[in-house]
């Protein structure tokens, strides 16, 4: 039924992000995320993750790949078949209520794609002293 759902979101949308929330062991609030489809990116998820978890949440898994959905149909000339790749991306988040910052994060969120590149700047070396002639 799970396929079925990602393959309808792919033929009919091109993408579905899903939350379903969930406790997890140790009594914490957390979210599982399924991004599936040609349309949809692992950025999706983590923006699904940021709005379930108000902003602040700790990646505790995060994985991708690639689920290959053959059809076959009967034809007046016999069978065809054609495969399908859908990607699905999956990531489980723990929301953190109230803190400024993640208390101990499991995983860096993916950098933004318009993000520039940040110069650190290095201090020019002492000048030398001019050698005694």
């Amino acid at each position: 039924m799970k396929k079925l759902l990602g393959a309808m979101c792919l033929f009919f949308v091109g993408g579905c992000v899903h939350a379903t929330h969930f406790v997890g062991p140790h009594g914490e609030s957390m979210v599982s995320l399924r991004c599936n489809g040609a349309g949809v990116e692992m950025a999706d998820c983590y923006n699904k993750a940021h709005e379930e978890c108000g902003g602040n949440f700790d990646v505790a898994d995060q994985n991708e790949h690639t689920e290959y959905v053959t059809q076959t149909n009967a034809t007046k000339q016999g069978f065809s078949s054609t495969t399908q790749a859908i990607p699905e991306r999956n990531l489980v988040v723990i929301c953190r209520a109230g803190a400024a910052a993640p208390a101990q994060p499991v995983a860096a969120q993916p950098p933004a794609q318009d993000a520039a590149p940040v110069a650190t700047p290095v201090a020019a070396p002492p000048p030398s002293a001019p050698a005694a002639q």
